[in-house]
């Protein structure tokens, strides 16, 4: 974890470098994977993404100023298995600036690893989440991003954790041709764990890192 977090502005520096010659040879803004949210209408995308603490795949879709899709996920820091549905609303745009809010429902199953938390257990829930995306865009070919992200997971188990997320971070998407896109993103924050049945909130530190190859198909 802690090794992700320390490669990923050496990342960020590729994808900047790299830009530089992708954008002189005219390669046209693609954001696939976590930027330039809302999709214009009628734009597809997909994605793969991995990192800490999972992986993930995603299918996105532009409907006029509002964009709506899927998220599969698998945390095998927990071994969770997760499904959601994000919705986002276009809330200002001017020049290479696009702000958006909106959020997400789903929900997941806990398989109770215990070798990276010790308080975990079988379980499941639902999922929502609340957030802010900042998209601007550098270039021809590079968007940079700020995220403000709000998460919960509300365990419908007898046993398990209700858990609350406040992550901030950013990251960047640099377009590669023919609809292709290579992404980076990074959040951190504090998290509240509270036991279902019990009083009280443990409070940790919250990590998300994730590298990612999308694909606008229109």
């Amino acid at each position: 974890m802690r090794c992700l977090a320390r490669q990923f502005p050496q990342v960020l520096l590729a994808m900047a470098l790299a830009w530089s010659g992708v954008a002189r040879a005219g390669t046209p803004p693609l954001g696939a994977a976590f930027v330039d949210a809302p999709l214009s209408d009628g734009s597809v995308a997909v994605y793969g993404a991995l990192g800490f603490p999972g992986v993930e795949a995603g299918y996105r879709q532009g409907v006029s100023m509002l964009e709506f899709g899927a998220t599969l996920g698998f945390d095998y820091a927990r071994t969770s298995l997760t499904l959601d549905v994000p919705v986002h609303v276009a809330v200002y745009q001017r020049g290479p600036l696009k702000l958006a809010a909106g959020g997400s429902v789903g929900g997941y199953i806990d398989f109770g690893a215990q070798y990276y938390e010790a308080t975990n257990w079988p379980g499941g829930g639902l999922r929502l989440s609340g957030d802010a995306n900042l998209s601007y865009r550098v270039g021809e070919a590079l968007t940079v991003l700020g995220i403000f992200q709000v998460p919960a997971e509300i365990c419908l188990s007898e046993r398990g954790d209700h858990r609350l997320d406040f992550l901030v971070g950013g990251g960047a998407e640099l377009a590669l041709g023919d609809g292709y896109t290579f992404g980076a993103r990074a959040e951190i924050g504090p998290e509240f764990v509270f036991p279902v049945g019990g009083s009280g909130a443990d409070a940790k530190p919250g990590l998300e890192v994730l590298v990612a190859l999308g694909k606008r198909i229109f």
